[in-house]
Formats: structure tokens, sequence, C-alpha cells
């Protein structure tokens, strides 16, 4: 087994706002980069990519792993994602590794106990999953759901036994009293991808979740 030293991970996140990447050695971030207006078009997540290796002059055959989130989020961002990680691994003949965009934002809480995680999908309506959640464990409680944005702020506001965790548009929307005790995950999630994804749990198929019946 080599040293984690020598381990380079290239974290992708997509599906969420403007996207992320991240360049990591073993545990250790190189570089990053939040995308300000949207990763959607696949020439912006490959330029961003290679501007990393640049940056950090790492060769792209060094890289020994992809993280990728597959969902829930923007229906367009995980499908590029997605593709982008899977081509860049058979390309370089390593293992791509999807997550859950909710699981990842339950780690990046750095609480532990229940966390109740959400992102808005759109239309209205914000994507939910409770987990338990330790410094390097999660476990899912309950399946990801979709509810309203009322609901989910209706939950939020009255539920005090776990901590809620949101991306940075969902927290803006939570009631004052409940936004202190709330956590925003932030924008760069794929910082959260190379921490943790070793501890998240494999994603064989992505979660497309869009406007509730």
């Amino acid at each position: 087994m080599e040293p984690e030293s020598t381990n380079i991970v290239l974290a992708i996140e997509s599906a969420v706002a403007g996207g992320s990447v991240a360049l990591f050695r073993g545990r250790e971030c190189l570089d990053g980069m939040v995308g300000t207006s949207g990763q959607s078009r696949a020439e912006d997540l490959l330029s961003n990519i290679d501007e990393l290796l640049k940056r950090s002059d790492i060769d792209k055959n060094s890289i020994t792993k992809i993280i990728v989130t597959a969902g829930p989020g923007s229906f367009t961002g995980i499908r590029i994602g997605i593709a982008t990680a899977l081509g860049l691994a058979a390309a370089l003949g390593i293992e791509v590794k999807q997550v859950s965009t909710l699981a990842a934002i339950a780690m990046a809480s750095g609480v532990s106990g229940h966390v109740l995680a959400g992102l808005p999908v759109g239309r209205g309506t914000v994507c939910i999953q409770n987990f338990s959640v330790s410094v390097e464990k999660l476990a899912e409680n309950t399946p990801a759901d979709t509810i309203s944005i009322e609901e989910f702020l209706d939950m939020a506001s009255k539920n005090s036994n776990e901590s809620v965790v949101v991306n940075n548009s969902l927290y803006d929307l939570l009631p004052a009293d409940r936004r202190i005790s709330a956590i925003d995950a932030g924008l760069d999630l794929a910082h959260q991808l190379g921490r943790f994804g070793e501890f998240l749990p494999h994603l064989p198929e992505p979660i497309f979740i869009g406007k509730r019946k």
C-alpha cells in the first residue's frame, strides 16, 4: 500500500450553486476553486481542473482517485460532473467514487449527533435527509425526500434535537432565530469531499430528485 502522501485525490462538486473543485494529497488540500456562475458547461469544469493541476504542479497522471457528488442537485450539473469524472477516470485508469451531496453537506457541519441536511432543488422545493454524524463516520437515518420550502422552514423551526446544516442559498431563507443555531455548509463542498470522501458511502446511481408531485 502506497503512503498516503502519494495519493492525489480530485474532488468535483457540480450539483449545487456554482460548483467547486479541489485537489488533495492525502488529507492535505493542495488547492481549490469555487464557481461563481455555475459550472454547468463541461469545458469550464475541465479547464478549472487543468488550472488546479498546473497551480499545484501536479501531473494529471498522478491522480489516484476522483470523488464526485451524484446528487441531489442540478440535473445538468450532476450529469456533467459524473460524466467528467468517469471520462477522466477511464483515461487515467483510476477509481471514481460517487457520493451524496446531502451526505457531504452533513459532514461539513463539523458536529456529532443527528444532522438534518437540506438543499434547494428548484420550484420551491427542498431535498432533505437525516444523518447520524461523528468525527469520521456517517450513517443515513432516513432516505432523501423532497418537501416544500415552507415545510422545511417549519421543520427547522420546531426541531431543536438535531443540527440543521444547509447549503448557502437555503441558509439565507431560515428564520433569524433558527439561523443562529443552523450551520451554513458554504459553497466549497469539494473541500468536504476531499476531507471526508473516504467516510461517505458510495452511490451506485445518481440521485435525481425534481419537483414534488
